[in-house]
């Protein structure tokens, strides 16, 4: 009696063993969209397995539509790949008029007498003499972080969202020195479009995206002025009327084109780009100009 129970024991475990080396063997059937060549080779040779050992041959690797797997596996229709990116970026910031008008000379005047005793008249005077209104062109450069997140829409169509920070300085060349600090926060929605050049495999893209930027520029710390320095508060008035230019809210309008590339079979990705944004003052005033950026980014992602 105990040799007959033996051997059915034996035979018993015989039977489980390959149900439970296919049960280990089953793939991560969540990460579908993001399989390479040896994660697809791997399903269906596991899928032939669970059909009953078909032997390898070409037929065999048709033997089920995607739809049919999905549903065996029940692998929700709606699953799409989550897209986190950090990348380094530098603008060169311009206005559209490239000559920007001071303030007139006697406005200067009133604004530094305001703040100042007006014990120096004689400084006035000779400020006075010069009737013109001084223009030239204001320039200024930012680098900054920026964070992405993003979501597939379609095949090769993702939306992004973007945050991002910026440190940098203005310069105007009215005077030698005229410059000053400043800050820029950026917060935006972009789409993106991905389109595989000829030739290549789906891990090398050429991206395009564009989209709709919340911008609020931030004055920086302006130099201490000594008590009576009535040209250092002409100055300091140049020096406000140049940040405004790039200081307070401002909507965007950005657009984006570069090279992105997958990092073997993972899910790493690297990406080189040219983009900028145009900005434009909330609310809208004819006393700033409109700026325009022009810049370069370079960063790295992963799909999740």
């Amino acid at each position: 009696m105990n040799r007959l129970h033996q051997i059915l024991t034996a035979s018993l475990l015989l039977l489980l063993l390959p149900i439970c080396l296919l049960a280990a063997d089953k793939p991560d059937m969540t990460k579908q969209k993001t399989w390479g060549k040896k994660e697809k080779d791997e399903f269906y040779e596991w899928l032939r397995t669970q059909q009953g050992g078909a032997t390898t041959t070409g037929e065999n690797r048709q033997i089920t539509s995607a739809l049919t797997i999905e549903e065996r596996q029940k692998v929700p229709s709606t699953l799409s790949n989550t897209y986190l990116s950090a990348r380094t970026v530098i603008y060169d910031v311009y206005s559209f008029n490239r000559d920007i008008e001071a303030p007139n000379p006697e406005s200067l005047i009133d604004e530094a007498l305001g703040e100042l005793a007006g014990d120096a008249l004689g400084d006035v005077g000779d400020l006075q003499e010069d009737s013109s209104i001084p223009n030239g062109q204001i320039d200024a450069d930012l680098i900054g972080m920026e964070i992405q997140l993003g979501k597939p829409i379609k095949t090769w169509f993702r939306q992004l969202y973007d945050l991002g920070y910026y440190k940098g300085s203005i310069d105007w060349d009215l005077e030698e020195g005229l410059e000053a600090d400043f800050s820029l926060f950026r917060a935006g929605y972009h789409l993106e479009l991905a389109m595989v050049p000829l030739g290549l495999d789906q891990t090398r893209n050429i991206i395009l995206r564009g989209g709709l930027d919340l911008l609020y520029g931030r004055k920086g710390s302006l130099a201490p002025l000594e008590e009576g320095d009535l040209e250092g508060q002409r100055r300091r008035v140049l020096e406000k009327t140049m940040l405004d230019h790039v200081a307070g809210w401002q909507t965007g309008l950005s657009w984006s084109v570069g090279y992105e590339r997958q990092l073997g079979e993972n899910f790493w990705r690297v990406h080189g780009m040219v983009d900028g944004f145009k900005a434009i003052h909330l609310p809208s005033d004819d006393d700033r100009e409109n700026y325009a950026t022009l810049g370069l980014g370079i960063g790295i992602s992963r799909v999740f």
